[in-house]
């Protein structure tokens, strides 16, 4: 099958049956067809640096200080395209200008969870974590600061959030309150599985287990999957150090893809495992006043 370009937050399209991932350093979005041959690339004025698909059938994408919703249905299709046109839905950290959207993932309940990260040259831990709602807006989450936020998940359940700090080695979790934004008991869920590893990307499969991808800096990355306790079950090398994001796909979810920064790669699945979708940002207009 097609694999994905080089790049950073692959997503799953279920209605669409296809990948989408961002470019940030071309400003460029990319989708990939379950049965096309190669990918479509669609350029923006600024850098895509998240995005989650919204119950609508639109595209939330997060840039380096907004995010936006796109006004009008992004053409998945090869050839000529109207220019992608988005609406602005909030502006974060607009007075800090050595911050950044970076990772984010919609909660089990439709809202954007997404963390910012430091771009400027001190790497001091001055990034935050954010949810954002079409009924409450956005609402800073009690997360420590970190450089870079990433791997943002969720339990199944959706009562866990797990998250890290690129610049560190640990995945950590918290208890999740999506409807309050309330986090609460902090803890370490797993460490990196080689030494001076960095977190990148995480997900939840449909057995409840957390895949993480760490890169080391070295020839190699490592994919790890831990149970819900945090025992992990098996560590498998990556062909690229820095792993930037996973996603499972396909109709049945059973294909696992990744991108980093030497392309798109696919990895073994062990023991069957399959994939838990994303819910879809739920972009429905709030029915009263926004609280």
């Amino acid at each position: 099958m097609p694999l994905p370009t080089k790049g950073h937050g692959l997503r799953w399209d279920a209605e669409r049956q296809g990948w989408w991932w961002s470019q940030p350093q071309s400003a460029s979005l990319y989708y990939l067809g379950g049965n096309a041959g190669a990918p479509v690339r669609r350029r923006f004025p600024d850098s895509v640096r998240t995005l989650a698909t919204c119950a609508s059938g639109a595209l939330l994408l997060g840039f380096a200080k907004k995010l936006c919703a796109l006004t009008r249905p992004l053409s998945v299709t090869r050839g000529k395209a109207d220019e992608p046109a988005a609406t602005v839905l909030c502006v974060v950290d607009a007075a800090e200008p050595r911050t950044a959207i970076g990772d984010g993932r919609t909660d089990r309940s439709g809202r954007f969870v997404f963390g910012t990260r430091n771009i400027g040259a001190d790497q001091r831990p001055i990034g935050s974590f954010y949810q954002y709602s079409a009924d409450h807006g956005v609402r800073r989450l009690a997360l420590p600061t970190v450089v870079s936020a990433s791997a943002i998940c969720f339990s199944a359940d959706g009562r866990t959030l797990y998250f890290a700090d690129a610049a560190h080695g640990v995945l950590h979790a918290a208890d999740y309150d999506s409807e309050l934004a309330s986090v609460g008991r902090l803890r370490p869920f797993a460490a990196a599985a080689q030494p001076r590893a960095a977190v990148h990307d995480a997900l939840v499969d449909q057995q409840g287990c957390v895949w993480i991808a760490q890169g080391a800096g070295g020839a190699q990355g490592t994919l790890a999957r831990h149970s819900p306790d945090g025992t992990r079950l098996c560590a498998i090398a990556l062909p690229d150090p820095t792993p930037a994001s996973m996603a499972f796909g396909g109709a049945a979810l059973d294909t696992l893809l990744l991108t980093g920064a030497r392309g798109g790669f696919r990895a073994a699945s062990p023991d069957g495992a399959t994939g838990r979708a994303d819910t879809p940002f739920d972009d429905a207009a709030p029915a009263g006043p926004r609280r």
